[in-house]
């Protein structure tokens, strides 16, 4: 190539998006050697690679075929070897520039240090070599840590199972192989569309909760609960699969069979903390309901009698509907204590307030226009804003529990606190303020057979425990119930970068986790093809496609060449382009399978350096020949 024509290359690469390259062949083809020669041409220009070799041939090609590559040499690619998972998120922490432990950084050569420290470029590459032993490497590594188990003798057991029920395979034949059916239901993300999650802005629903909304999540190190982005939503077709259903008094759950709960262990040491699946919880296990905070105000921004305030008037206040609005607050003077809590604030806060006393026995605290100023902006048409509600310190916290439970709740003789209403936003808002300060809850809708007013309502318990126990495999009771059970519709599983999150299900409340396959997909892909900002090239092996492959995605990606990248699907369908190496009589071929736009460039085109090839057919250039 002339220096015109590399300079042209250059600028023309420069203007160019960001690339998604997934070079696909069986052993051999070159994919490696391709994108080597990808980072001889672009060395020029000062472009990087950072290269994860999971499989510890990329040394190997360098110090024998491109030693003017490293970086000892002065070259431009940067290799962080990956054969577990642990050292596959250690990469990823490395290829984003986010912190790493001293530990992991102090395990890298001098040389990955530098790579990690410089910033990364528009025109720098992130290289993964045999992306595609990720699937193999996170299900060892998941089937150790959720089973407890060796993967050769996890899967040994399941190939058993599965000869002697004689079940039948996604290839039509007895399924013993086990790769897929061993770990149907993995692919699986956690709950049924009854359950929520908890968000700063209230409970909300799958359809609901959106990516960055902050959810109430629980750190199993520190065993206390933080805020913590949404990084993802998986949200699943309509289908049939197997989930389990567990209800008791304290908690309801649809979930998948492999979803992950983070449990208490009893044990004669104690309690343990470990992963479980909603397949192999045990009556041993405590699944928490709430956990204290690590993170509340310790500066108040609002006065403790405003705070009373707002209780009181969220339980016992009443608003007129005119455009300067007033309000009261009533009182019975049966309940002297309270008439005196509320008279002690209001003039705490606003001065002296005027009073009545109605005729039937009622206290009624006159709140003027400019108070009403005051509650309508922190709790508009009578109910708390969450914003309000994130602002308490823990002593406002409880404050408003107890006030609220003053206003409409009760107190039974064994101290049971539980709090009444029929609005369902002052409910939430209840929970919410419950679950901000580790307290559990127990909601239930009720019927109200008297003639005086309305005729549903909920029913708040404040729960004295703070985990549940599952109930026993196979057991049922006019009050508890354990199964496994044949669940039509759609899943769905937010991702967060704990792995937990607050759910609630029925009036239930709990912490859950992530499905184990959620490790691939989000700390494994996403983040590296979609949170960095540079060129990504990945290479994979190919497996040939199952003539009774029925899934719509595989078949839209791979169904006219018959083949597809070995792994997990999502590594493909998240690529701007495909490049197939393709054996001829001579030499290597290369073909693309997609591009961008979706037409088709380098049809049985000479191997030669797949990058450059594909930039000068997108600009209709010549093909150029290879240096070599």
């Amino acid at each position: 190539m002339t220096t015109t024509q590399t300079q042209t290359l250059i600028q023309e690469l420069m203007r160019r998006p960001l690339e998604r390259i997934l070079s696909i062949g069986i052993t051999g083809s070159g994919k490696s050697y391709q994108w080597l020669l990808l980072a001889k041409r672009l060395k020029p220009i000062g472009a990087k690679f950072r290269v994860v070799d999971t499989d510890n041939d990329i040394d190997f090609m360098l110090r024998t075929q491109f030693p003017e590559l490293l970086p000892e040499n002065g070259g431009n690619v940067y290799v962080c070897p990956a054969y577990n998972w642990p050292e596959y998120e250690k990469a990823v922490k490395w290829i984003q520039q986010v912190k790493l432990t001293p530990e992991q950084l102090g395990s890298m050569d001098k040389y990955l240090q530098i790579a990690y420290k410089t910033p990364m470029k528009p025109i720098d590459w992130v290289v993964v070599d045999k992306s595609n032993n990720a699937w193999s490497t996170v299900q060892s590594y998941f089937v150790g840590e959720v089973f407890g188990e060796d993967t050769g003798e996890y899967f040994l057991q399941i190939r058993k199972k599965l000869w002697a029920a004689g079940d039948i395979g996604k290839s039509g034949k007895k399924a013993v192989s086990t790769v897929l059916e061993g770990l149907d239901g993995w692919k699986d993300w956690c709950h049924d569309p009854q359950t929520e999650i908890l968000t700063e802005g209230g409970w909300k629903k799958y359809n609901e909760v959106r990516v960055g909304d902050r959810v109430l999540v629980l750190d199993e190190h520190l065993w206390k609960t933080r805020w913590e982005p949404v990084l993802d939503l998986y949200v699943s077709s309509n289908g049939i699969r197997k989930m389990v259903h567990m209800s008791s008094l304290s908690h309801d759950s649809l979930s998948t069979l492999s979803h992950r709960w983070i449990v208490e262990s009893r044990s004669r040491h104690g309690y343990l903390r470990r992963w479980r699946t909603s397949e192999t919880l045990k009556y041993q296990d405590r699944i928490p309901m709430c956990l204290p905070p690590e993170w509340l105000p310790k500066v108040r921004s609002y006065s403790d009698e405003l705070v009373e305030i707002v209780a009181w008037y969220v339980t016992e206040g009443s608003r007129t509907s005119r455009r300067y609005p007033q309000g009261t607050i009533s009182q019975s003077v049966k309940n002297e204590g309270n008439v005196e809590r509320i008279r002690e604030a209001l003039v705490r806060e606003f001065g002296d307030i005027h009073e009545r006393l109605r005729s039937w026995g009622v206290v009624m605290f006159d709140l003027p226009y400019s108070v009403m100023q005051v509650l309508d902006e922190i709790a508009p048409n009578k109910c708390p804003t969450y914003e309000f509600l994130l602002r308490l310190t823990e002593k406002q916290l409880k404050l408003f529990v107890d006030v609220c439970i003053l206003g409409d709740g009760s107190t039974s003789s064994a101290g049971q606190k539980s709090f009444v209403q029929n609005r369902l936003d002052v409910v939430e808002a209840f929970e919410f303020v419950c679950a901000l300060q580790g307290i559990a809850t127990r909601t239930w809708l009720r019927h109200n057979d008297d003639k005086f007013g309305s005729p549903d309502y909920y029913q708040v318990s404040v729960l004295k425990r703070k985990n549940v126990t599952p109930v026993a495999s196979s057991y049922k009771s006019s009050t508890a119930v354990r199964e496994i059970v044949d669940y039509e519709g759609i899943i769905w599983c937010p991702v967060t970068p704990s792995g937990t999150w607050l759910a609630k299900r029925r009036g239930t409340v709990y912490f859950t986790g992530n499905s184990v396959i959620n490790k691939l997909y989000d700390d494994w892909i996403n983040p590296i093809v979609y949170r960095v900002r540079c060129h990504v090239y990945a290479t994979a092996d190919v497996d040939s496609l199952d003539k009774n492959e029925k899934d719509p995605e595989v078949l839209s990606l791979y169904g006219d060449l018959r083949i597809k990248a070995t792994g997990q699907k999502k590594i493909g369908g998240q690529m701007h382009t495909m490049l197939l190496l393709i054996p001829g009589k001579d030499r290597w071929l290369v073909t693309t399978v997609k591009d961008r736009s979706g037409r088709k460039y380098f049809e049985k085109t000479p191997l030669t350096d797949l990058y450059t090839q594909y930039l000068f057919a997108k600009a209709n250039w010549p093909l150029i020949e290879s240096e070599e």
